[in-house]
């Protein structure tokens, strides 16, 4: 059988698509601090987005693998740049979120979610 770009690259995509809602569910990447996915997973989903471009049929297939690897890179970099503590107005938000951080699971990460909410 052989090897097929184009198949092997939607797979990847799909599991590390599936990794970052695991870690984000999972209580792994806020509760014990892991950076795998800004660290790895989003760079992962942008460079498999830009190899799937080249493997596109079509050309709403490539701005689709287009837009995925700019929302990849946009929300990587608002990880790494702690993007959630520059939306905090007024301290309110700022000291719910502090608080939040001595809370575990769920409970921290309905926190989270009720200081952020836009």
């Amino acid at each position: 059988m052989a090897f097929d770009d184009r198949r092997y690259t939607e797979d990847a995509l799909i599991k590390q698509l599936s990794l970052i809602e695991l870690h984000s569910k999972d209580g792994s990447a806020l509760d014990a601090g892991c950076g795998c996915i800004e660290g790895k997973h989003l760079f992962l989903v942008e460079g498999l987005a830009e190899e799937a471009k080249g493997f596109a049929l079509t050309d709403p297939e490539k701005e689709f693998y287009d837009e995925l690897g700019d929302l990849a890179r946009t929300k990587r970099k608002a990880i790494e740049g702690h993007e959630w503590e520059k939306r905090a107005s007024g301290g309110l938000q700022l000291q719910c979120a502090k608080a939040c951080e001595n809370l575990r699971g769920h409970a921290r990460k309905d926190c989270f979610r009720a200081c952020h909410a836009e």
